[in-house]
């Protein structure tokens, strides 16, 4: 069956068989359907009897590159074909897969940030929150408390509402930058807001003693959104196009760091935070 979406202002064209996309379906039904737009990329599925070994790989998946423009990725249960020139992914399950519906869903997030990059965007592994048609992003590693922040402010913000709480992506519109929120991994994938808005502000999570923001500069804005760009195997060509565009996009003055004492402090951060974004007019 042939399924039709819209994720970030990109428009994919999936072909996955019946029987496999119903169990997932519920997931994919977060997603926008393009409203009169022709597809932009395209991703099929197909199960087959036998997957074409890579560089005699087993159950460890591997890499290998085709072309500057394409590369294979999988294993004796999969392969994941990406051709970024032509905006294509294929993905051969083994029948022999017991669940295949994990492979599909994160093959299909990896072919959804090769696009973003393919399209000099930024897929930033962060929260956000929306406000007054602003979108203010949370970036850090696991555990540093994006969701908790996230969660805080909207509770307590008029007017503020959730974005993602995972992936959020970040393109240039001449000399102003906005982002979408996407639906990937969000405890409510379904209420995500995912139109384009502006983005104000982005805040790179540290822990601390303290609670407080301090201006990033754009070193220190290039290297922590080169460490919190979403992972995905990649080849030369691809690594340097996104290289290009976190270095063109660091040098916008948006970025913060936002010192976390974390889980204990919740209220304290909020008060701090608020005092804080007021001095600095971030927000407003």
């Amino acid at each position: 069956m042939t399924v039709t979406l819209n994720i970030a202002g990109i428009a994919f064209y999936l072909e996955i068989p019946q029987a496999l996309f119903q169990p997932i379906a519920h997931h994919f039904s977060f997603f926008e359907e393009p409203q009169g737009s022709s597809a932009e990329a395209y991703f099929h599925v197909e199960v087959t009897k036998d997957v074409p070994v890579i560089d005699g790989s087993e159950s460890t998946p591997k890499f290998h590159a085709v072309s500057p423009t394409a590369f294979v990725y999988g294993c004796t249960t999969f392969v994941f074909t990406i051709d970024t020139e032509r905006s294509s992914g294929q993905l051969l399950l083994s029948a022999r897969l017991v669940d295949p519906f994990a492979e599909i869903f994160s093959t299909f997030k990896w072919f959804f940030v090769f696009m973003v990059i393919a399209r000099k965007g930024i897929p930033l592994h962060s929260s956000s929150i929306i406000m007054d048609k602003k979108a203010y992003l949370f970036s850090g590693a696991s555990g540093k408390g994006k969701s908790t922040i996230c969660g805080l402010l909207s509770s307590h913000l008029q007017k503020c509402r959730n974005g993602s709480d995972e992936l959020n992506v970040i393109f240039a519109a001449g000399n102003d930058l906005y982002t979408y929120s996407t639906p990937f991994h969000s405890s409510n994938g379904a209420g995500v807001i995912r139109e384009r808005v502006s983005l104000a502000s982005v805040f790179f999570i540290e822990h601390c003693s303290s609670n407080k923001i301090e201006y990033a500069e754009r070193t220190y804005a290039f290297r922590n959104l080169l460490q919190n760009v979403y992972h995905v195997p990649a080849n030369r060509e691809v690594m340097n196009l996104l290289v290009d565009s976190v270095c063109f996009l660091s040098e916008f003055p948006i970025y913060y760091s936002f010192f976390f004492i974390n889980q204990p402090s919740v209220a304290e951060c909020f008060n701090t935070f608020r005092s804080e974004i007021n001095a600095h007019q971030v927000i407003g």
